[in-house]
């Protein structure tokens, strides 16, 4: 066989299989997903070191909202007038949209339109605590609307420059990344990556 150079190192593993068994670390691997904490759920066999239950996911993603409306019952958000206001209501808009790489939904390829009803869901804070909130309507290049209702009067000035989590750190939220990527038909390191300078770190 091919002789290896002195001092070439030996690497075969991935976050996962790094994750998955000493047996695949020869003399170094390659942290990729890992580094946010969210290579916990990725050995398709369910097999993992038990240092990996110290892992602990790190990325979150929040903007502030930078309009809100009291819309009455009736009105519509978005292209098309997707979304429809079924009692009164309060929306506010968020600037981050597809061009900052928030995910949009499937489409289905025979209509060019969603494959599927808007099931994501952010996170709003409300004092010491956040509160869910459902996007809304069509996502834009630059913004994304987001129903305030269930924050209701706790929120001053309905909701205008309130805190919007959009993608959380936290596994049991709605909007944790591997929910809002799975819900967009992509796995949570796409995620990550479409996230362009652009976006405020």
């Amino acid at each position: 066989g091919t002789r290896r150079p002195p001092g070439c190192g030996v690497h075969s593993a991935s976050t996962f299989a790094a994750i998955r068994h000493e047996r695949f670390h020869h003399g170094m691997v390659r942290m990729g997903l890992a580094w946010t904490g969210l290579a916990f759920d990725g050995t398709r066999d369910g097999r993992f070191l038990p240092a990996v239950r110290d892992l602990r996911p790190v990325f979150s993603w929040r903007r502030r909202v930078m309009q809100a409306r009291r819309l009455p019952a009736g009105a519509t958000v978005g292209y098309g007038s997707r979304w429809v206001a079924r009692v009164p209501s309060t929306v506010g808009l968020v600037p981050v949209g597809y061009a900052d790489g928030y995910p949009l939904l499937p489409m289905d390829p025979r209509t060019l339109r969603p494959a599927q009803a808007e099931r994501r869901q952010v996170r709003v804070r409300v004092a010491d605590t956040w509160v869910e909130a459902p996007v809304i309507g069509a996502g834009s290049m630059d913004q994304i609307a987001v129903d305030l209702t269930a924050a209701g009067e706790r929120l001053p000035d309905h909701g205008l420059h309130a805190e919007v989590e959009l993608v959380s750190a936290a596994p049991e939220a709605p909007n944790h990344a591997v929910r809002v990527a799975a819900a967009t038909g992509q796995h949570a390191y796409a995620l990550m990556c479409r996230i362009p300078p652009r976006v405020p770190r």
